[in-house]
């Protein structure tokens, strides 16, 4: 039985610069996350854990040291994943009027 032990529990913004940290004891909750900066290229995503890469659930109890980083996602102003599921219907598309105009040829030779 582990007793009057605290872990500690540190935050990585992901800047490398900025750490923060708190101590818990064992079996208990982190009672609150740190705020992130605020960016115009990013967006702060969650805090997830180094060692499984997973969301950090601030339900579970803390039995172990623990690094969290912060997660952050590229605000980027055009998605192109978007845009490559629309390439199959314009090829489709582009094929359509390739046969339409080589039928409106063959129309025209024909009279």
């Amino acid at each position: 039985m582990v007793c009057c032990t605290a872990f500690a529990v540190i935050f990585n913004d992901d800047s490398y610069t900025n750490y923060a940290y708190t101590m818990v004891a064992h079996g208990q909750r982190v009672s609150h996350l740190p705020e992130t900066y605020e960016s115009e290229d990013f967006e702060f995503t969650g805090w997830y854990r180094e060692d499984t890469d997973e969301l950090f659930d601030v339900t579970q109890p803390v039995e172990k040291d623990m690094v969290i980083y912060a997660g952050w996602k590229s605000k980027a102003s055009f998605d192109f994943g978007k845009l490559t599921l629309l390439v199959p219907f314009g090829v489709l598309a582009l094929l359509g009027v390739l046969l339409l105009l080589t039928d409106i040829r063959r129309q025209r030779g024909s009279r």
